[in-house]
């Protein structure tokens, strides 16, 4: 995060970086968070381009910040600010690894959640929403809905894609929406003295 709000040296590190000398003549401080950033890269591209990719804390470290670069690129409308380049390399990877059927159980919904709100307002994609409304996986169902209700209801700067953008899936989604309050109450069932619905529920009731 720190590398993102407090770039020093990195916004003029690619036209540098391409002679032997560049990384030399650079202080270690930008040297440390250039080596950070393509150590996140690799982490990540290489999980996903091996054919027989082997998940570790490592690889759950790095899709975690690699996360946590896409949502901080959201809040910026410099398209030439160095942020861009690495989560331009990195949003079709991280959707692989997290936004499929094949992801990982370890990693935490939240992060799951940020991911989809991050690339929703990065790069506008319905293979997103192809994949978490056919998905079996039902976190990856929950996933979508708390990542709308976020969207819907967080104010907006005036560069993040409108939530109208989906409005022609509204069917689709009101049926996902019945079939997660569903499953919810399958396991949290409604306290038949008070007849409220569950606190996880009413949260994504409230879409």
């Amino acid at each position: 995060m720190l590398i993102a709000i407090s770039p020093v040296g990195l916004c003029s590190l690619e036209s540098q970086q391409d002679s032997e000398s560049g990384l030399i003549n650079l202080p270690a401080i930008v040297v440390a968070k250039k080596q950070f950033l393509d150590a996140i890269v690799t982490v990540v591209q290489t999980y996903v381009t091996n054919a027989r990719p082997i998940w570790s804390g490592q690889v759950q470290y790095a899709c975690h910040a690699a996360v946590n670069l896409c949502k901080c690129a959201t809040f910026v409308t410099l398209s030439d600010f160095f942020i861009f380049n690495v989560v331009q390399s990195l949003i079709e990877h991280v959707k692989s690894v997290l936004l499929t059927g094949f992801r990982p159980r370890e990693m935490d919904r939240k992060i799951l959640v940020d991911c989809f709100v991050s690339l929703f307002r990065l790069k506008f994609d319905n293979d997103m929403f192809r994949i978490c409304l056919s998905s079996s996986q039902t976190v990856l169902q929950l996933v979508l809905v708390e990542a709308l209700c976020i969207i819907s209801t967080q104010p907006r700067l005036h560069w993040w894609p409108k939530i109208d953008m989906i409005m022609s899936r509204s069917d689709q989604l009101r049926a996902l929406l019945m079939s997660v309050i569903e499953k919810v109450l399958e396991t949290d069932p409604i306290n038949a003295s008070s007849g409220h619905l569950p606190l996880s529920v009413s949260r994504v009731s409230d879409i």
